[in-house]
């Protein structure tokens, strides 16, 4: 019996959820202390590495727990069965939303965590980011984003298909930085950074989305305003991403340096 307890789908579950939780919770204490640490020093590099470490493990629980939640509803098992046995409910089908949004949102923030760290490490050596297994890995986003922009259609859910427009923008701008002949010195600290800041909105945006929704619930009521936590986040996060570029471009002239 305590075997089964242990090993049963709601502890395995809990547990993940759990982790999924305290990384999160990590990654919104530590998001801020690299931007505003000296750049390159040992409080920026420590506490930038607890954000990207607690990112992935964010990433990671949440696609796990993307594929438990679709379990639970389809039985991953028989699914193509179900399917066209059974026309799903609305409790199935809001799992399966559920689960395409976490699933979605685990490879948009995984593999901008890489890219970000990558870019960092390599410098001006892009050619190191252009193998065959990492161009797949920097096109995930945008193909993850037609699953989604899929069920945005299908449904008529205009959130979705807002939320697919930010894995192609992301893929694109990973190809677009990829694919040049030459960019400028440096550019290469434009690109961390706009990868670090773009998932601190992705945290904080799951964050306002799941506990804003509890605390503010009685507010939340209208269709505009059950949109305002997803897009909260963005409209503060956006400013502040293109403030950071502007500053520490011109702080250490990436805009005026020579092309490599």
């Amino acid at each position: 019996m305590l075997l089964d307890a242990l090993f049963s789908r709601d502890l395995f579950y809990n547990l993940i959820l759990a982790i999924h939780i305290g990384a999160g919770t990590t990654a919104l204490i530590s998001f801020f202390i690299p931007m505003w640490a000296t750049k390159g020093g040992r409080l920026h590099k420590r506490a930038g590495s607890y954000f990207v470490r607690a990112m992935k493990f964010i990433a990671i629980t949440g696609a796990v727990m993307a594929v438990i939640i679709f379990n639970r509803s389809f039985d991953l098992s028989s699914v193509l069965n179900t399917w066209q046995r059974e026309t799903p409910t609305q409790e199935q089908l809001n799992d399966g939303f559920i689960a395409l949004f976490l699933g979605y949102l685990s490879i948009v923030v995984f593999v901008g965590m890489e890219f970000g760290t990558r870019v960092l490490t390599v410098k001006s050596r892009r050619d190191q980011l252009k193998t065959k297994f990492l161009t797949i890995i920097w096109a995930l986003p945008a193909v993850a984003s037609l699953g989604v922009l899929w069920v945005g259609i299908a449904f008529d859910n205009l959130l979705y298909q807002i939320l697919a427009s930010i894995g192609v923008a992301n893929s694109l701008g990973y190809w677009r930085y990829l694919s040049q002949k030459s960019v400028r010195q440096g550019s290469w600290l434009i690109e961390h950074i706009n990868a670090m800041i773009g998932g601190g909105i992705a945290c904080f945006t799951a964050f306002a989305v799941t506990v804003g929704n509890r605390l503010f619930a009685d507010y939340l009521v209208t269709e505009f305003m059950q949109i305002v936590p997803w897009v909260l986040p963005t409209l503060i996060g956006i400013p502040l991403l293109l403030l950071s570029v502007q500053y520490y471009g011109r702080k250490f002239n990436i805009f005026s340096a020579h092309r490599v």
